[in-house]
């Protein structure tokens, strides 16, 4: 059996990092969000969630989304994220619905995606992003698109010193992931 570290009680799961948790433990999903750092200018949701990660010296970026998002099969995602319900439920004062229309509308690549897409998908895709977006990149014909998704987040290299300037960090722009 493993040691517990130092100053750890044993047999308690509480003192451990939230990634370090395991089941049936659930995790206080509220305190991580609770910690977000503030938005940057058009950060995607991606970026802010990964400068949490950064911040908090958590070791395994998969293990991490998964107590963010209190799903062990989350996913990250830079342009369409699921499972946002939940985030909005827990960061929001209200029922979420503000909050939930905060991230997508502001923090994902939702209002280019569907800028040109009937009102029915429009919802439909709204509605995947605060669940389950199983299928939602081919429900948008995103995957029979002649010109390729990205395959890695991009940066504009004049902006970094302008960004470490200003707030002395970096951050993925939302506007530098569009396809093309």
């Amino acid at each position: 059996p493993k040691r517990p570290r130092q100053g750890a009680r044993s047999g308690s799961p509480w003192w451990k990092p939230a990634w370090e948790v395991k089941p049936p433990y659930v995790l206080r999903v509220e305190v991580l969000l609770g910690i977000l750092p503030e938005p940057r200018e058009e950060e995607s949701l991606y970026s802010v969630l990964a400068r949490l990660h950064r911040y908090l010296g958590a070791p395994e970026a998969a293990a991490f989304m998964r107590a963010t998002f209190a799903d062990r099969f989350a996913i990250a995602s830079h342009d369409l994220p699921g499972n946002l319900m939940r985030m909005a439920d827990l960061a929001g004062t209200g029922d979420g619905t503000k909050e939930l229309r905060d991230f997508i509308d502001s923090r994902t690549g939702f209002r280019f995606h569907t800028a040109f897409v009937e009102p029915e998908v429009r919802r439909s895709v709204f509605e995947a992003m605060a669940g389950d977006v199983t299928g939602i990149h081919a429900r948008l014909g995103i995957t029979a698109f002649a010109v390729r998704p990205i395959s890695r987040l991009r940066f504009c290299l004049e902006c970094l010193d302008e960004m470490e300037a200003r707030h002395e960090d970096l951050w993925w722009r939302r506007d530098q992931q569009l396809p093309g």
